[in-house]
């Protein structure tokens, strides 16, 4: 083999790896770009996906916090409404027991000696227990007034006795057999007995629609 077959043998091999070295570079650089393009979709999936979990995440929060301010609110509401209607339940015990200050109580004051002896529904004696604030001296003839009229309602022989000792409420205790069974007719109780039906008025009336 002469010199110029060497050479052109030499170039021939040169020019092949060229060729081949081209294609694997091109390749190399179509698998680099299809790399490059899966990635940056990757990467736009992900930030698709971390952006809907953020606002997901934010939505919860949001309707979170809300519900929170809104029971907070309610709250407040509530604690302002049983304020006020512990205000004006006050309110109406004081005005009753005021009414205690006056003469017409008296006739109140019978009217419940009647009502708690009528409960008990006995014959006898029959123990009376009066509140410390009762007017001391009208107490006998209220006591009196009442037996006179049980004994011409229900035509039996009831005999009324004033116990020595006094409650502290407004009103009486009356009590048969020693005190083992009794009635509490008192203007606490029955306004207690009351304090329910009281509070649904305060509420239809002022706070319905809150």
């Amino acid at each position: 083999m002469n010199s110029q077959s060497v050479d052109v043998l030499c170039e021939k091999i040169i020019g092949e790896a060229k060729i081949e070295a081209e294609t694997i570079l091109n390749k190399a650089e179509k698998m680099s770009r299809q790399r490059i393009k899966l990635t940056e979709q990757q990467v736009k999936n992900e930030s698709v996906k971390l952006r809907k979990s953020a606002e997901q995440r934010s939505e919860f929060i949001k309707k979170k916090i809300l519900s929170s301010l809104n029971l907070e609110k309610k709250k407040l509401v509530l604690n302002k409404q049983e304020l006020f209607t512990k205000k004006i339940l006050a309110d109406v015990k004081n005005l009753i027991f005021k009414f205690t200050e006056y003469n017409k109580y008296r006739s109140v004051l019978k009217e419940l000696v009647i009502e708690a002896v009528s409960t008990l529904n006995e014959e006898g004696t029959v123990m009376l227990q009066f509140g410390k604030s009762d007017p001391h001296n009208a107490v006998l003839q209220i006591v009196r007034d009442a037996e006179k009229i049980l004994n011409q309602k229900y035509g039996k022989k009831i005999n009324l006795k004033i116990h020595k000792q006094r409650h502290f409420q407004h009103g009486v205790i009356a009590s048969i057999n020693d005190g083992l069974i009794s009635v509490t007719n008192t203007l606490e109780e029955r306004l207690a007995s009351k304090n329910k039906e009281i509070r649904t008025l305060i509420y239809e009336n002022l706070f319905k629609g809150d």
